[in-house]
């Protein structure tokens, strides 16, 4: 089980889908990443969680105020858990949740509408280990690519979710690094429009 931590659905608990390759973002990684930020990053902005899974970052964005979260993952389990957890929440209407594989379906051209047709203000890219292993170049052509996708503004920020023992590229495209943190074997890497 995980929980929340802070703001409107501070400490409910997130079940972990069975099935499907799962690897969600631990509490001390996701509270030191909206310190990093600023607890207020996301206030009334959209977010968009790539390789969903738990929905945890997602979650943990709405709950700091973000105006709306899209969840994308391949597994149906974990896109059930996701409707499920944002029903249980009250939140279903500020939760758009697509069962797809995420590198061929965001891409420059996707348009993905939000309620007030604003750009996403945070990207979270946190893919299982074992796809940047075995779709390493195919995953960053996608992750570069996304700095020219619609959803993307001057101001969206990447947090991009990795092995420690990864190297994360000081520029992915047009993204640059401008912050990296090391939990454990888990590492966060920030990125910014350059």
């Amino acid at each position: 089980m995980l929980r929340i931590t802070s703001g409107e659905f501070r400490n409910r608990r997130i079940e972990v889908p069975k099935g499907g390759k799962i690897r969600p973002m631990l509490e001390k990684p996701r509270q030191a990443l909206f310190s990093i930020l600023g607890q207020d990053v996301t206030e009334d902005r959209p977010v968009l969680d790539c390789f969903a899974g738990t929905g945890v970052l997602g979650f943990e964005a709405l709950s700091r105020g973000a105006s709306h979260a899209t969840f994308v993952d391949i597994e149906a389990s974990h896109v059930k858990a996701i409707n499920d957890l944002a029903a249980h929440l009250g939140c279903s209407d500020r939760c758009t949740v697509l069962r797809s594989d995420t590198l061929k379906f965001l891409t420059p051209d996707s348009v993905l509408r939000t309620p007030d047709s604003s750009k996403m203000r945070l990207l979270f890219v946190d893919p299982p280990h074992a796809l940047v292993k075995e779709r390493g170049r195919e995953f960053f052509e996608w992750f570069a690519a996304l700095a020219d996708a619609s959803f993307a503004g001057d101001d969206t920020l990447v947090v991009y979710g990795h092995h420690e023992s990864d190297e994360s590229a000081e520029q992915v495209g047009r993204w640059r690094r401008f912050d990296r943190r090391d939990y454990g074997n888990v590492a966060i890497s920030l990125y910014q429009r350059a």
